[in-house]
């Protein structure tokens, strides 16, 4: 494996022992190190054991058929280290997302699967790659920061035009090697290195949901143990129950939430268990649906004037984010709450963690001279306006939505509601779900 290193390899080899160094040189860090260890020894151990001797055998039974040779061992190792961990240590994703194994498959296949593999097969002189890595890394992790505040965009479009001019390089790098050296190209190799990440991933795939399975009904076992931990034959028929109507529907399973887990432990029958179990999975597809529908609106109206029976637009673009970035300016107001006061500086002292959906300068804020009320409100992109803000002490809380912005500090007959946002559209959801 060694004797196949290239260049780049021996690059970020020699970073990672820099950094790897640099940890194990101060206290902190290697205190710190020390620590994720300890929490990695026991059942992190054993999976990380159980996944690697389990991609093991897959690599096996590939080199007895004749898909892999010892010259991708290194390539094996590599996949094994990076997306492979990834993929075990996002089981969670296994059971939250729809459509999460067709998507990992099409991801290894895809645009940057592929651009990837094309630049890995050559490298440029040394010194070139062991100040690419850093650089790469430096400007990656300089748009990250920069995307992070509306005032910086400038700094990050620029950089992001320099990490284009370093990619477009790196191709065109790649595509010059190519065309020289192409007649000493291994074609078999280069085939077999291109396969081996779209068989390893198929592969895991199956570990990942069986232990993703797992997760799951030990979550729920462990739930509903705690509810029923004076009656071991309720806890017993629960359990059952739960995986007599669940099977392998992990990511329904997911979904079943606490107050079922509640209700479950406390059954007295196996008719009861089934009911209760029933009526939460029809609960769940409902809300699932109204999702749905609720994303399929916000396409469908986008642009479309008018509004709907409420009153509202039906271009509801930017509605939740909106309610949700007001919540937050809410919550901050009230952890700041000092002397009978709320602070008129606070839109400056929060920036850039009230919402990245949109810049928070369209957010207006107004608080009174003496700090005891203040309001905000945002316009979204069909023109309703979301308001939120105090008159009294926490917890008090007013909103108000309207084609107009409030214009005044909460209070009644002013337009504010002393209520959440849809918060009597929530009552009559509530009301018409029986229990």
């Amino acid at each position: 494996m060694l004797s196949g290193l290239t260049n780049r390899d021996i690059a970020l080899l020699v970073w990672l022992g820099v950094v790897a160094i640099f940890l194990v040189w101060k206290r902190d860090t290697r205190e710190s190190l020390i620590g994720v260890a300890r929490a990695f020894w026991g059942k992190v151990a054993v999976l990380f054991i159980a996944y690697a001797v389990y991609i093991a055998v897959i690599v096996a039974i590939a080199y007895a058929v004749g898909a892999w040779n010892t010259g991708l061992l290194k390539e094996s190792v590599a996949w094994f280290l990076v997306p492979g961990v990834v993929l075990l240590f996002g089981f969670s994703k296994a059971y939250e997302e729809r459509a999460y194994y067709v998507r990992t498959l099409l991801r290894v296949v895809g645009l940057t699967a592929l651009i990837e593999f094309y630049v890995n097969l050559a490298a440029f002189p040394l010194w070139v790659e062991l100040v690419l890595l850093p650089l790469t890394v430096f400007l990656v992790a300089l748009s990250t920061v920069a995307g992070m505040k509306p005032e910086t965009e400038l700094v990050k479009r620029w950089v992001d035009r320099v990490i284009s001019l370093v990619g477009l390089a790196v191709l065109v790098g790649t595509g010059i090697y190519l065309a020289n050296d192409w007649a000493n190209v291994d074609k078999t190799e280069m085939v077999m290195s291109f396969a081996q990440p779209i068989w390893l991933t198929l592969a895991s795939l199956p570990f990942i949901f069986v232990f993703s399975l797992f997760a799951s009904y030990e979550e729920q076992f462990v739930r509903i143990g705690f509810f029923s931990k004076d009656d071991p034959k309720a806890r017993r028929r629960a359990k059952v129950a739960l995986v007599r109507s669940f099977h392998l529907r992990n990511r329904e399973l997911h979904r079943f939430p606490g107050k079922g887990q509640i209700e479950l432990a406390r059954s007295q029958s196996w008719s009861e268990a089934r009911r209760i179990i029933a009526y939460h999975r029809a609960v769940a597809r409902l809300q699932e649906a109204q999702k749905e529908v609720k994303a399929a609106e916000l396409t469908r109206y986008v642009g479309v004037e008018g509004t709907d029976w409420e009153g509202r637009p039906l271009d509801k673009r930017e509605f939740e984010e909106t309610k949700e970035a007001l919540d937050h300016l809410a919550a901050f107001h009230q952890g700041q709450f000092k002397n009978g006061r709320y602070r008129a500086d606070l839109m400056s002292v929060v920036s850039g963690i009230v919402t990245k959906a949109f810049p928070e300068t369209e957010i207006t804020m107004r608080v009174a001279p003496k700090g005891k009320a203040w309001y905000a409100w945002r316009r979204t992109p069909a023109g309703w306006h979301f308001g939120i803000g105090a008159s009294g002490p926490p917890p008090d809380r007013w909103t108000h939505e309207g084609y107009e912005p409030p214009t005044s500090y909460p209070g009644a007959g002013s337009g504010w509601k002393h209520e959440d946002f849809d918060e009597e559209a929530d009552k009559d959801a509530c009301a018409s779900v029986p229990g």
